[in-house]
């Protein structure tokens, strides 16, 4: 019984250490922690299981405790459109009034624990820490901010120059110093970046050989190493 006790002591310590790393939850005393440890409630995903689909009713908040996420949506032809990729520590998904959907799927890229928050569990948390409910404003101004620079790339730039651009944010988001330069963490697929930058996997591995010939990008082990950023951001610039 004790063993129990403190196996559950544990577990409630780990899950508040990784609330306490969530974006929007990063100011919230103990006693806040605590609570949002016994509301939000986790499940775990394998990778490539659904987490929800474009008909999801928005009554939740997901948040991303362990693991990597992408959201995504299918064109006219059914090819699959990355919007985010996502790591843990962040929150995701529409939190709508009505019937409004999420309107695109989740997907668990790799093994991952999503817990979730009801509407009215948010709402209750805003009210009594509004810090919450700005952090949350920003966070959806910056994804907006991102989607509009992602569409601006669609438009004016070629293939070689939106992967370059692409890789540029990833460097910012999981990207690693190592000796060699930049180390992108993830081990993504042609086709997986392909989704990301609205063309298909054959364009990507042509552009990739672009990259590596004048040296702005090395494969190593499927990791995309940036021996030279410089070189990448003017592959970037080149439209």
């Amino acid at each position: 019984m004790e063993r129990d006790r403190t196996v559950a002591v544990l577990a409630e310590n780990k899950r508040m250490r990784l609330l306490s790393e969530v974006d929007v939850f990063e100011t919230l005393p103990h006693e806040e922690l605590l609570d949002l440890t016994r509301v939000c409630r986790p499940a775990r995903y394998g990778a490539g299981e659904t987490i929800f689909e474009p008909e999801t009713a928005s009554k939740k908040v997901f948040v991303l405790e362990e693991g990597q996420v992408r959201t995504y949506r299918t064109d006219s032809r059914g090819r699959e459109v990355t919007l985010e990729v996502l790591r843990e520590g962040t929150v995701f998904g529409r939190l709508g009034t009505g019937e409004r959907a999420q309107g695109a799927y989740a997907q668990a890229m790799v093994a991952s624990v999503v817990s979730t928050l009801g509407k009215k569990d948010m709402e209750r948390l805003v009210k009594r820490r509004p810090e919450v409910g700005l952090r949350w404003a920003d966070l959806v101004d910056e994804r907006l901010s991102l989607s509009e620079d992602r569409a601006t790339d669609l438009v004016q730039k070629e293939i070689p120059a939106r992967l370059a651009s692409l890789l540029l944010r990833l460097v910012e988001s999981e990207g690693i110093v190592t000796r060699q330069g930049y180390k992108i963490t993830t081990r993504y697929t042609h086709r997986q970046l392909g989704t990301m930058i609205g063309a298909e996997r054959e364009a990507v591995t042509r552009a990739f050989a672009l990259l590596r010939r004048i040296g702005a990008v090395e494969v190593q082990d499927r990791l995309i190493r940036i021996p030279e950023p410089d070189v990448l951001r003017r592959a970037a610039a080149s439209g």
